[in-house]
């Protein structure tokens, strides 16, 4: 009972959340629609859904050993949770559920009059209780790029570890085979969406595995062969313009020699490649160091 009963709570704090967020994008139509520089920008009187916005909402508490996670999604994009010592195909449970509006295509926002509306919200309310390591939060260009979330979010995770951006979580009873270690590739270059005098390197997952001759799952599971080609990703950024990224990091007084996770992600995020990709790209991590088992 005290459970549920936390449960209730908890779907009230990020329901009457999603409410004054709904109230909020209301007030700030309402306060610019009749203000004339953003007529004469827009050359037409102002939409509501000119403010139209995913909003992703997420709630964890630990429990002993688990956590405990609410969220409540408007819009597209993902939330998921991880949990990276399980087995791949347990590993990912989806916390949310980019649906669409009334017609085909279309895709209900933060504008929309139903968000106000509890009966709407408790359908896009998830609660889980479980072992996790990761919360990912995401937009729509991430989410689209790993589609069907429920088996390719996996991969996403994957490359985020094989691209040196979250710790690897070492698995001991996969050993170092060097025969398929060996046939590792080497990172995918690509010129730097800030510089094209900088090349990037990129670890991409399906083709480490396609060249290694295992599975996205084995590869989940074989933290050594991940270890190797991080790696080799960290020799490739060395050779292919490690030194010009520091010197551009440098005016911006980073370093590239101690790069924090969130500037290795954006990197990441500006500069990998998947067919068909053409959106926003924001992708959130919520690392819960102590659960990565």
């Amino acid at each position: 009972p005290e459970f549920m009963n936390g449960c209730g709570v908890f779907a009230d704090i990020i329901q009457q959340s999603v409410i004054a967020a709904y109230d909020a994008v209301q007030n700030a139509f309402e306060e610019r629609k009749s203000r004339y520089e953003y007529l004469e920008f827009l050359k037409r009187d102002m939409n509501v859904r000119d403010f139209s916005a995913t909003l992703l909402l997420m709630i964890t508490v630990p429990v002993n050993d688990e956590q405990f996670v609410i969220s409540c999604q408007i819009g597209d994009g993902m939330i998921a949770a991880v949990s990276s010592f399980m087995p791949c195909s347990e590993a990912v449970k989806l916390l949310g559920e980019a649906d669409g509006g009334a017609f085909a295509g279309e895709t209900d926002f933060l504008t929309s009059e139903s968000m106000k509306r509890r009966e709407t919200l408790m359908g896009r309310t998830r609660i889980a209780r479980r072992k996790i390591s990761d919360i990912l939060i995401m937009t729509d260009g991430v989410a689209d790029d790993y589609y069907p979330n429920a088996s390719q979010l996996s991969r996403l995770y994957t490359d985020l570890q094989l691209n040196n951006i979250i710790p690897v979580r070492d698995n001991p009873d996969k050993k170092a085979d060097n025969d398929i270690i060996s046939r590792i590739p080497e990172p995918v270059s690509y010129p730097w969406v800030n510089d094209n005098n900088i090349e990037i390197a990129i670890n991409y997952s399906s083709e480490i595995a396609q060249s290694c001759g295992i599975s996205t799952e084995d590869l989940w599971q074989n933290s050594a062969v991940i270890n190797a080609a991080r790696e080799k990703l960290r020799k490739a950024d060395n050779i292919s313009g490690e030194k010009q990224l520091k010197t551009w990091l440098d005016r911006k007084k980073l370093s590239a020699d101690n790069l924090s996770g969130e500037e290795k992600l954006k990197i990441w995020l500006d500069n990998y490649v998947e067919r068909g990709s053409f959106d926003d790209r924001t992708l959130v991590v919520c690392s819960l160091s102590g659960n990565r088992g």
